[in-house]
């Protein structure tokens, strides 16, 4: 397998993604430089990696869910072959650069910005929708060793960032996987950009402006509203940038807010209230789970002492976990 071919993902396999998906395959496809681009499905993931028999058994369970097999998968493929993983909801809107390649390690790094980076564990450090790195990769390695670590004792997810939270131990633990990540160039483009305003319409006189502001990579969104015309049949960048060939389709039906926010928090309560969380981690971390989805990105003193406290608990919780790290390292 080449070290430079791109991994992706959408696990129903590839024909039965929506639009924006495969539009977004597709530019990976046309911006590659001509390297092979896999995509990962239910019905091939096996005939590139192996997991044991706890995973895959948990997997069937759904104790695994999807979105987090797919951690487990992007750390198994890029340690094994090297290359690069890219979330099947990035657009490249430029050819990527071979420079990407000859990293040891890479992932999207932005210079930290406090005001809204604040919440997030990586704090801007590296985004694991984008990770890639050379056949062996020690982060991914390590990574790799945690997340079995982990899935081998547990039955439920303490946090939807696991791996951001074991990649944060990996970097502060381990003095060569932080040279690696050091290594990594800052993306200077804002890689939410083009998300922002796909609904907005694209008159003539900002596109070329707007244009110059989008990046190679750009994170959208398969579960976001997006139309090809606004009210006044004008096109939208979404028309204009990826679905100018289809007719209008919107990829989810809209909901009323009203209705929209209660289902969330239903949800919200649902999966921090699980009876199995609750006795493997405490009601308090619980309670603090479910504050911690309720204030999203939102700031403020009270927000911001309930993410803290959120985000103490969860490593506290993982350190058994990551104490391992030390002896793991001098192996490597």
């Amino acid at each position: 397998m080449n070290e430079q071919c791109i991994w992706t993902m959408w696990w129903q396999g590839e024909q039965n993604a929506p639009v924006l998906v495969k539009k977004c395959i597709n530019s990976m496809r046309e911006k590659s430089a001509g390297r092979k681009v896999i995509v990962i499905t239910e019905e091939n993931y096996l005939q590139y990696i192996e997991l044991p028999d706890y995973i895959l058994e948990k997997v069937k369970k759904r104790i695994i869910t999807i979105t987090h097999l797919s951690d487990l998968i992007r750390m198994e493929l890029i340690y094994r072959y090297g290359g690069i993983w890219i979330d099947s909801t990035i657009f490249i809107n430029y050819e990527i650069p071979s420079e990407i390649y000859e990293l040891d390690f890479y992932t999207i790094k932005r210079k930290y910005n406090p005001a809204y980076m604040s919440r997030n564990v990586s704090k801007a450090r590296w985004s694991s929708y984008l990770i890639g790195g050379k056949k062996g990769c020690r982060i991914c390695s390590l990574i790799k060793i945690l997340l079995h670590s982990y899935w081998k004792q547990e039955s439920t997810i303490i946090a939807y960032f696991l791996v951001d939270y074991f990649l944060d131990e990996v970097i502060s633990r381990d003095r060569e996987a932080r040279k690696l990540l050091d290594a990594v160039p800052y993306y200077e483009n804002d890689i939410f950009f083009m998300n922002r305003i796909m609904n907005k319409t694209a008159d003539r006189e900002i596109r070329d402006e707007v244009e110059k502001q989008i990046g190679i990579f750009n994170k959208l969104s398969w579960k976001a509203t997006y139309n090809c015309r606004n009210k006044n049949d004008e096109k939208t960048f979404f028309g204009i940038w990826i679905n100018d060939d289809i007719s209008n389709e919107i990829q989810l039906q809209k909901v009323e807010g009203k209705e929209l926010k209660l289902s969330k928090i239903k949800r919200y309560f649902k999966e921090s209230f699980d009876k199995l969380k609750i006795k493997r981690f405490g009601i308090k971390l619980c309670i603090l789970s479910f504050g911690h989805l309720l204030i999203q990105a939102r700031h403020g003193k009270i927000p911001d002492l309930i993410d803290k406290k959120y985000n103490i608990k969860v490593k506290n919780y993982l350190r058994k976990y990551s104490d391992k790290l030390d002896n793991m390292s001098s192996s490597l």
